[in-house]
């Protein structure tokens, strides 16, 4: 809540944005007790370079931030901003599909898909938001690729003989 005030001023937006980072973090949390979600990189090989690639990229915000001239303590990165963090969780919930609480996934792409070329990028020259807006893009298609399978039941850890 506190850097959405700094992005939007006090005010309504910045309590509105602050608590849905809070809801996502209780889902995400909600369902890692409840073992909804299973991590594991996708089957198909392109997948699997393209999520491990798009990992590596967001860890790279803070160097484009170097590139478009930003200062040390401007930089932009994962786990303290919501951007990368966004972006982050975006990635990792690929990794997840079709197990996934989509509600969660809508509430982040949310954040991911209009808010770079309409706000971020424009108002503010975070260009680094572009990293966000591209695993917004790849995450939404594979959402929608994957929306109707359906989850299988959580088996645990099977013991192998």
């Amino acid at each position: 809540m506190v850097l959405a005030k700094d992005i939007t001023g006090a005010g309504f937006m910045s309590y509105f944005f602050g608590f849905l980072f809070i809801v996502v973090s209780v889902l995400f949390v909600v369902d890692l007790f409840r073992k909804k979600m299973l991590f594991s990189f996708p089957n198909a090989a392109w997948r699997k370079y393209v999520t491990l690639g798009l990992m590596l990229l967001v860890f790279c915000y803070p160097l484009f931030g170097i590139a478009f001239g930003r200062s040390y303590l401007s930089l932009i990165t994962p786990g303290t901003f919501p951007c990368p963090t966004t972006a982050l969780a975006l990635v990792l919930l690929t990794t997840t599909l079709p197990r996934v609480d989509k509600v969660i996934y809508i509430i982040l792409l949310f954040w991911a898909i209009p808010f770079p070329p309409l706000i971020q990028i424009p108002k503010y020259g975070v260009y680094e938001d572009t990293i966000m807006f591209a695993i917004g893009i790849y995450s939404l298609v594979v959402m929608v690729q994957n929306w109707k399978e359906k989850s299988a039941p959580n088996q645990g850890i099977q013991p192998t003989s």
